[in-house]
């Protein structure tokens, strides 16, 4: 639940979300203020709607993930079918108009398969007008995003000898090109030499020098 920095005069606010719902409410919560209108998944309202989540109720949502500054909102959308989106709020906390926003869905070849299981912001990264992030799917891979324009830069290999898709439950990147995942097995992947993605115009193709590292599950000392 990050809050937006909108100036140091202005009160805190608040962006918080219900996967049940597939929304993101806007508070400013010391002065008991809810917006009208949510951020939703699915695009179609992004803040004009009345304010009821059963009327901007965005069903099939599994993930995510919330980023603000300077008042701009940034919001992954992770979804059951593997595909993700961005919503992108600039000015989301004025109250005398509505809020514009931005919403953007990947493509299908882009998607994992199966559902979202964690997404995650890559902090510190350039933002690129609108940043980073990383997903790991039920799939078994890990994918690294550009957010501004919801492309996938670089997918994890699908492991050697595998027969049973083993799901990525958590997941962990920052913006020197460390790349870390926990799969569903208890097996550990670490992959580094990613940090090219991050530059302000992500280079193509995908880094040659992309190093893996794996630890197994109930892996003894």
């Amino acid at each position: 639940m990050p809050s937006l920095s909108l100036s140091p005069t202005a009160p805190p606010a608040l962006l918080t979300s219900s996967l049940q719902y597939g929304i993101v409410a806007r508070s400013y919560p010391l002065a008991g203020k809810i917006l009208r209108g949510y951020l939703d998944a699915s695009g179609t309202l992004n803040g004009l709607g009345i304010g009821n989540p059963n009327a901007e109720f965005s069903p099939d949502l599994t993930q995510c993930a919330l980023s603000a500054e300077g008042g701009t909102a940034r919001i992954l959308w992770g979804f059951r079918s593997g595909a993700v989106a961005v919503t992108v709020a600039n000015k989301a906390m004025e109250m005398s108009r509505p809020t514009a926003a931005r919403w953007t869905r990947c493509t299908t070849d882009d998607a994992h398969e199966g559902p979202i299981e964690h997404a995650v912001w890559v902090s510190d990264a350039p933002q690129n007008g609108g940043g980073f992030f990383a997903t790991g799917g039920i799939d078994g891979r890990v994918k690294v995003w550009d957010a501004k324009r919801v492309t996938c830069l670089w997918t994890s290999p699908i492991p050697v000898n595998q027969v049973v898709k083993d799901p990525c439950v958590k997941i962990a990147v920052d913006a020197h090109g460390v790349l870390a995942a926990v799969l569903k097995s208890g097996c550990v992947y670490l992959w580094t030499g990613l940090g090219s993605l991050f530059a302000e115009e992500p280079k193509e193709p995908v880094p040659s020098d992309v190093q893996e590292v794996r630890v197994p599950a109930n892996r003894t000392p």
